[in-house]
């Protein structure tokens, strides 16, 4: 029996997308689900050194189509031309088209690809954050609007559609007054690979308080993290900044240091981190995983951090209520809530929060909700009742 083909366009392909659901939902389908599975993206600067295959992914890039040609004189329109293209020619062989994020661009790969085989499956991740939510609602609202009316067409002819949280899944199908959208949208949050790890005992974990994301942006709200820590009766506790430093944000670090002397031994800036491994031996260490992000869609490092038994302590973005379990396994709150983000943390520090007994939970309950192989055994079955309907018609 031929192997079943899953194509994903993703135009901006780079390293670090490889280990995100990007790169993670191929290449669990091809490892244990028996795919062959494709990633097609434009060759660039920023990704001029990935090999031709992750794993068991194949990497296509349009090296020599186009890909020499500058942005500036609108070359990448005929990028765009290369997609189409190679839809035109290719999609027979494509069993699943997978996309990221409804666009006109998105639309017009579906319709081209429907067109050339009627019986492949087109399946969209969403990837959305209540932002994003809020502005589909207003398109949704005025329906007269182009963004409104291609999104809407991009829905109606996808085939499966995903979505990362319970909150947006509930609140999807009122978007879509009319479209026939809750037989085809499915609940798939973004996960752990722990095929070769496991989460350490409580005992072996230190005092820690650790974020992990690009430090200095607007949306991961640094600031206030710093602003929070700086409040806190640390004990014998420390905390640890990890990620790549926004140079713009350096100033503030520095002015941080000179103004906190008490915590030149309990505060510190590790960096950005590429290896995975070393990643996730902070993971281990660490008890308690704080996030004071403005926005977020599904970030990845939710999951991470409840495999290794982390305690989450997060403000009210993306999946924050899902991975605490409606904050039974961690403390929610409010977007810059400093204030209440503190006195969480210092419960936690004075042993209000008894952490230990919440360990074993929050490792099962990881395992059970947000490891990639259950995630995309979702997905898998999801796929064969469309491949069977579509092939017995």
């Amino acid at each position: 029996m031929n192997k079943k083909r899953i194509t994903l366009i993703f135009e901006g392909l780079q390293e670090v997308h490889l280990h995100k659901d990007v790169g993670m939902i191929p290449y669990i389908l091809a490892r244990d689900f028996e795919y062959e599975s494709n990633i097609l993206y434009f060759k660039d600067k920023n990704n001029a050194k990935l090999n031709s295959g992750f794993n068991k992914v194949k990497l296509v890039p349009f090296t020599k189509l186009f890909s020499f040609l500058p942005e500036r004189f609108g070359f990448q329109f005929l990028k765009k031309i290369a997609l189409i293209w190679y839809l035109a020619v290719y999609a027979k062989e494509i069993d699943v088209l997978m996309l990221f994020h409804p666009s006109y661009d998105r639309y017009f790969y579906t319709r081209l690809y429907k067109l050339v085989n009627p019986r492949g499956i087109v399946y969209l991740k969403l990837d959305m954050g209540k932002p994003a939510l809020d502005t589909l609602q207003l398109l949704a609202d005025q329906n007269k609007m182009k963004a409104s009316y291609f999104f809407r067409k991009n829905i109606e002819l996808t085939d499966l559609i995903s979505i990362e949280t319970n909150d947006m899944y509930e609140k999807l199908s009122e978007c879509f007054v009319g479209i026939d959208i809750d037989n085809k949208l499915i609940h798939i949050p973004n996960g752990f690979d722990d095929m070769d790890e496991i989460a350490p005992s409580f005992e072996n974990k230190e005092n820690i308080i650790l974020t992990v994301g690009r430090i200095g942006t607007y949306s991961k709200n640094t600031e206030m993290f710093l602003r929070v820590v700086k409040s806190l009766r640390l004990g014998n506790w420390r905390v640890y900044l990890i990620g790549p430093v926004e140079s713009a944000f350096e100033k503030t670090l520095a002015e941080f240091y000179s103004n906190t002397p008490q915590l030149k031994d309990k505060f510190f800036v590790v960096g950005n981190i590429t290896n995975k491994k070393e990643l996730y031996a902070w993971y281990k260490k660490s008890k308690v995983f704080c996030l004071t992000s403005r926005s977020e869609g599904f970030p990845l490092v939710f999951p991470e951090a409840l495999f290794f038994g982390n305690y989450i302590v997060s403000t009210d973005v993306g999946a924050a209520t899902d991975v605490t379990d409606n904050q039974r396994l961690g403390k929610v709150c409010g977007i810059d809530d400093e204030t209440e983000m503190a006195k969480a943390l210092q419960h936690i520090i004075d042993g209000e929060i008894y952490l230990k007994s919440y360990h074993e939970e929050i490792v099962e309950f990881a395992n059970n909700k947000y490891v990639w192989n259950k995630i995309v055994n979702k997905l898998f079955q999801e796929l064969e009742i469309l491949h069977e309907a579509k092939y017995s018609s």
